[in-house]
């Protein structure tokens, strides 16, 4: 099966789809062991084969509703000019657990069978240091994000950033939107974009870093005006259907209530870091 770039109803958005040649290795310790795979991808005028770092169905924490949190970060971070390595459905054919030599990944592949996530390899990329003089902005900004993505999992121990002559690339949102969890809709936090209690701005890998910076959110809170509810209906459309659950639709009023009260939000902002 080859699967192309699909187009979102905005031409702002763009997911890639591709098939799984061959499977790597696995990648590093954390919770999803994500895989470095040999893909295809059909681009505008020639097949491509590139590597990708996929997040596997068979992961425990990968549900559905893990998966939907990836795609809509992920197309929520285009919207917002945040670098991260381009998105994409990855489809794994039943035959390629066949051809895996480690026992261990071939049973990982079988189970993983049909559509998983992923994003294009970028090789060698040290994970991120410090902020630097021409990385404040960009600081500021993956700071804003994740405040409003609701994403705690971006520590000084776990930053889930990489470091290259570009700029920082984020990656990893499976446990971003922490309202949809529901021990937080028990305990009614984090409901409104503007509440960051349920956020531990504090742990947040650039919390201390801009402690001594002046922070300027104008850029990202002009692109949150223009997050219309066409683009976030065309960013929530984005997700398979296999992928869709009602969780969906409270993100997307979320996101809506953010725009709607975008002064609140910034000064959560400024009050976060000040």
């Amino acid at each position: 099966m080859r699967l192309q770039r699909r187009v979102m109803a905005s031409s702002t958005y763009t997911l890639l789809t591709a098939t799984m040649l061959t499977a790597i290795k696995e990648m590093g310790s954390g919770r999803n062991k994500p895989v470095l795979a040999q893909c295809e991808v059909e681009g505008d005028r020639q097949t491509l084969i590139k590597d990708f770092v996929i997040k596997l169905r068979e992961s425990r924490e990968m549900t559905p509703l893990a998966f939907a949190k990836e795609i809509i970060a992920a197309l929520l971070a285009q919207h917002f000019g945040i670098r991260m390595p381009e998105p994409a459905l990855v489809e794994i054919p039943i035959e390629v657990s066949e051809g895996v030599i480690n026992k261990v990944l071939k049973t990982r592949i079988a189970a993983s069978v049909g559509l998983n996530f992923g994003t294009i390899y970028i090789d060698q990329s040290p994970i991120f240091r410090s902020v630097v003089d021409k990385t404040v902005q960009e600081a500021i900004n993956i700071f804003t994000f994740d405040m409003l993505i609701q994403n705690l999992d971006r520590k000084a121990k776990n930053p889930n950033l990489l470091e290259t002559s570009a700029g920082l690339f984020i990656y990893d949102h499976e446990l971003a939107f922490g309202f949809t969890d529901p021990f937080m809709v028990k305990l009614k936090k984090g409901q409104d974009p503007w509440d960051f209690s349920a956020n531990n701005v504090n742990d947040h890998v650039m919390w201390k870093p801009l402690q001594s910076k002046t922070c300027n959110f104008d850029d990202f809170i002009h692109r949150l005006a223009g997050l219309s509810d066409e683009l976030i209906e065309a960013i929530c459309d984005a997700v398979p259907a296999e992928w869709r659950t009602d969780e969906i639709k409270v993100i997307a009023n979320f996101l809506r209530a953010a725009r709607t009260h975008a002064p609140l939000f910034k000064q959560s902002l400024q009050e976060a870091v000040s």
